[in-house]
């Protein structure tokens, strides 16, 4: 989100990345690779601010997570791939942070954590484990932010579906809305229902 940058996810990156490898080099590449995907032309709400906003979240609730490795790297690649165009952007991502964090000698339990964190966000579903159901409730926190940065956010999805018209799009943020709003709760935590719950509710029926 378009906030004043309070936290360096670049120095989150090294700080993380570090703790598997001492080769600076393929630090920095991997860390510019994040960057190129997350800086396309067309990233307009899925890009490093998004980074920025979960990591906020990460720092709020580091406390409570069984393995918060897992979880920063589900943030950093969790939308790497990102063609509104195409269904399997979860997997695509999913392969590549696997990929990445075989090659930076990540342990295997770490990497499937990230991969179910990661997918997760397919549905965003509630699950049995509790730092995916915190890390899927933080992907979709703004859905219950306060108006102002909803409706930044709601225009920055429009932008990144301009390939549609408006009627075309409207549609299917009205489907996307009445499949949250039709669930019994929207957040997976209690945390997250307390705190978004009925805001995200009162956003999503203002736009339909």
């Amino acid at each position: 989100m378009d906030k004043e940058r309070t936290i360096d996810i670049k120095v989150i990156w090294q700080d993380l990345a570090s703790q598997y490898t001492d080769d600076l080099n393929w630090i920095q590449q991997l860390w510019e690779e994040i960057v190129a995907y997350y800086s396309r032309p067309d990233r307009h709400y899925h890009n490093l601010s998004h980074l920025e906003y979960l990591l906020g979240w990460y720092e709020k609730l580091r406390n409570k997570l069984t393995d918060p490795e897992a979880f920063i790297f589900a943030i950093f690649y969790h939308d790497i791939i990102y063609d509104v165009c195409r269904d399997d952007n979860e997997d695509r991502s999913a392969d590549l942070a696997e990929k990445r964090m075989t090659q930076l000698n990540v342990p295997q339990s770490t990497i499937d954590l990230c991969r179910d964190h990661i997918m997760a966000t397919q549905g965003h579903l509630p699950t049995s484990d509790p730092d995916t159901n915190y890390f899927i409730d933080i992907d979709i926190s703004v859905l219950g932010e306060d108006p102002e940065l909803f409706l930044k956010y709601s225009q920055q999805i429009r932008l990144e579906h301009s390939h549609r018209d408006d009627e075309e799009f409207w549609k299917a943020r009205k489907v996307f809305f009445e499949s949250y709003l039709n669930r019994d709760h929207i957040f997976a935590t209690e945390e997250f229902r307390k705190s978004h719950e009925d805001q995200a509710r009162r956003n999503m029926k203002k736009m339909m």
